[in-house]
C-alpha cells in the first residue's frame, strides 16, 4: 500500500517520457492559435483586421503575475482555477502551471499554425508609429506588415496523464495595446477541447 502512493506521488510530481510532454504542449499551443485567429460571429478574438502572419515570442512569457510577490499570486491563481471550468480542474495540473510557467526559457517553433509565423525578441522591436530606429530596435509594423501584434504563450501546465492543460497567452500591440488571457484546455478522442477561458488583463 504504502509502495503505491509512493509510486502515485511520483507520477504525479512530473512528466516521465520529455517527448510526449514536448509533444502535448505544442498541441496545446495550436489550439490556442485557432481559437485565436479562427472568426467567431465575423471577428477573431484578438482583432478585427484580415491576418496574414502571425509573429511569436520567442520565448515564453514567465512573468505569471507581474508586480506580485510570488505566494500572493499562486493564491490568487491557485484560487481562481479552482473555480474554473465547473470546479472540475485537477490540483496537480493547478500546481504543474504555477511551476512551469513561471519557468523562463525558449518557446518551442515546432507547433503548426494555418498561416505564416515567425519568432523574434520582442525587446528588439518598438511599435511607435514614426519610421525610425531606437537603440538598434526595428519598428514592428515595417518589419511585419499587416501583423496586429505579437503572441506569447507561457509554458503549459499538465496533469500527469496529459489530458488536461492549463496555458496562459499574451498578445502586445503597443505600449498600451494588448491583453492577456488564460485557457484551461482537456484532451477528447485525441483533440485538445478549451474547457474554459477568460482575459487576465488588458491594456
Amino acid at each position: 500500500m504504502t509502495v503505491g502512493v509512493c509510486l502515485f506521488i511520483l507520477r504525479s510530481k512530473g512528466h516521465a517520457d520529455p517527448e510526449a510532454l514536448a509533444s502535448a504542449e505544442d498541441e496545446v499551443y495550436e489550439t490556442v492559435v485557432r481559437d485565436l485567429y479562427i472568426p467567431r460571429n465575423g471577428q477573431s478574438s484578438v482583432s478585427d483586421l484580415k491576418i496574414s502572419r502571425l509573429v511569436f515570442s520567442n520565448t515564453a512569457d514567465a512573468f505569471l503575475c507581474p508586480g506580485v510577490d510570488q505566494k500572493t499570486c499562486a493564491d490568487g491563481v491557485r484560487q481562481r482555477l479552482r473555480s474554473a471550468a465547473d470546479g472540475r480542474v485537477r490540483p496537480e495540473t493547478i500546481e504543474d502551471f504555477i511551476e512551469r510557467s513561471q519557468t523562463a526559457g525558449p518557446l518551442s517553433t515546432t507547433f503548426h499554425t494555418d498561416l505564416p509565423r515567425a519568432f523574434i525578441a520582442p525587446e528588439s522591436v518598438y511599435f511607435d508609429i514614426e519610421p525610425i530606429e531606437k537603440n538598434g530596435q526595428k519598428p514592428f509594423y515595417q518589419m511585419f506588415p499587416g501583423v496586429s501584434g505579437i503572441i506569447s504563450f507561457s509554458h503549459v501546465g499538465f496533469d500527469s496523464t496529459l489530458h488536461e492543460a492549463i496555458v496562459s497567452t499574451s498578445f502586445i500591440c503597443g505600449g498600451l495595446c494588448g491583453a492577456g488571457r488564460r485557457y484551461i484546455l482537456r484532451k477528447k478522442w485525441g483533440r485538445w477541447e478549451i474547457a474554459d477561458k477568460w482575459i487576465v488583463w488588458v491594456s
